[in-house]
């Protein structure tokens, strides 16, 4: 049985932070948006409220940005990307004002962004 990732849902409290990083740095469109009632909520996640959601994708990814205070703790968590030419999306980044990290890991340097709602994104250049 082999798997494909589908996509991914990240929470954000502010679309304008979205769009910065899946429009502007990553270039993906904003293809659809709706709302996620109160119920479906409920049963898949059990969060009481409706929610609204709205989707950023390219051919190769598939992003639902779902809007809401929620507060997220600090964590481990974060998703590696793969990209054709990391120096213009880090040049894309600063532009924007976004957080680069650059840690040396024996004699190679991981790259990282953190995105305007605080996510960590590992990025890596496509060889």
């Amino acid at each position: 049985m082999t798997s494909k990732l589908h996509h991914i849902a990240l929470e954000y409290s502010k679309i304008e932070d979205a769009r910065i990083f899946f429009k502007e740095i990553l270039g993906l469109e904003e293809v659809k948006s709706f709302t996620l009632s109160a119920e479906l909520s409920h049963n898949i996640f059990s969060l009481n409220h409706d929610v609204d959601v709205v989707v950023f994708a390219d051919d190769q990814l598939y992003v639902e940005v779902f809007l809401t205070s929620r507060q997220k703790p600090s964590s481990y968590e974060h998703i590696c990307l793969i990209v054709e030419n990391t120096k213009e999306l880090f040049h894309r980044c600063h532009h924007q004002k976004l957080t680069i990290l650059q840690v040396a890991k024996g004699e190679k340097n991981l790259m990282f962004i953190r995105d305007p709602a605080g996510y960590l994104y590992e990025i890596k250049q496509r060889q």
